[in-house]
């Protein structure tokens, strides 16, 4: 899980939205994204991976989904909604398996 994070967060840094007309929301989509990622990297390597870490995980996923639903686009709102049960449902398998 610690490469996989780690390679996540490499390639999510370079990202570039270029002149797209929502690239501000992306860019501010895509910080809050790789610090969770860099949190959970760290407390992997910590060992501080609990249940209740990945709930609060969710909770700051789905508060970053509501950020950006009640200010950006509808498609924009869809991509986080992908990304929360993404990250949740990886990270979740790994520390459950």
């Amino acid at each position: 899980m610690e490469e996989r994070l780690t390679q996540f967060i490499e390639s999510a840094s370079t990202l570039d939205f270029g002149d797209l007309e929502s690239a501000g929301v992306l860019r501010f989509v895509r910080s809050h994204i790789v610090k969770l990622a860099a949190d959970c990297l760290q407390k992997s390597k910590d060992k501080l991976i609990t249940s209740a870490y990945f709930y609060e995980l969710s909770e700051s996923l789905q508060t970053l989904l509501h950020q950006v639903s009640t200010t950006a686009l509808i498609s924009l709102s869809n991509l986080c909604d992908y990304l929360v049960y993404f990250i949740a449902s990886k990270g979740a398998q790994k520390f459950w398996s």
